[in-house]
């Protein structure tokens, strides 16, 4: 094994090593402020909601360097599928950053002093901030892993994971569906596409790295 390759393998394991321990403490996170939530409102409390918004722009940049290794360890680096993936979580990056330090920033100030900012900058629905969360989770997640999961499958090895991809890219798209339906607790099917899906990925992933 040259060197490359091997500097390759140990990138791909602590980024997903990273991944899997970034995720299941955003999963923790998500059961503890939905278990904790605010019984007249329904709100997450704000100190659990400071720290799932940190742990979701992490997790964001942790996917990109995952996607990236997945794409640099194919068989076929040349794979269209895998620079697509690449691109679409790109710009789930850029566009949770943006969203997300908006809201840790400036949104609980600006909503006290402009009841309307809430249909502005608030993470709840229905809001032009949270509308752009939708999209970078939602559409550019759902994107980004079903295309990596076509690019992984055309290596017969990892098919299983390629699948798994797949599904997780598949509800994370379908949780677009509250939109129309105007229903948000719809859009579970895509948390759970793009919070618990990439963690079983990942497991069967680095399983066949190992």
């Amino acid at each position: 094994m040259n060197t490359k390759s091997t500097t390759d393998n140990a990138f791909s394991r602590i980024v997903t090593y990273m991944l899997l321990v970034i995720g299941l403490i955003y999963v923790i996170l998500v059961v503890w402020g939905i278990a904790t939530q605010d019984p007249a409102t329904g709100y997450i409390k704000d100190n659990i909601k400071f720290l799932m918004e940190i742990g979701t722009m992490l997790s964001a940049l942790v996917l990109l360097l995952f996607t990236v290794s997945v794409h640099q360890n194919a068989k076929e680096n040349n794979n269209s599928f895998g620079i697509i993936s690449i691109i679409f979580m790109a710009l789930l990056v850029a566009t949770t950053f943006i969203s997300h330090f908006v809201s840790i920033t400036l949104s609980k100030q600006l909503t006290m002093v402009w009841e309307n900012y809430k249909y502005v900058g608030s993470m709840e629905w229905p809001s032009v901030l949270f509308a752009i969360d939708i999209l970078a989770w939602d559409v550019f997640f759902g994107l980004a892993f079903l295309s990596l999961g076509i690019s992984v499958l055309q290596n017969s090895k990892n098919s299983l994971v390629g699948i798994l991809m797949i599904c997780s890219g598949i509800l994370s798209l379908l949780g677009l569906a509250a939109i129309p339906l105007n229903n948000m607790n719809v859009r579970y099917i895509g948390i759970f596409g793009y919070t618990v899906m990439p963690l079983i990925s990942c497991v069967f992933y680095v399983r066949k790295r190992d």
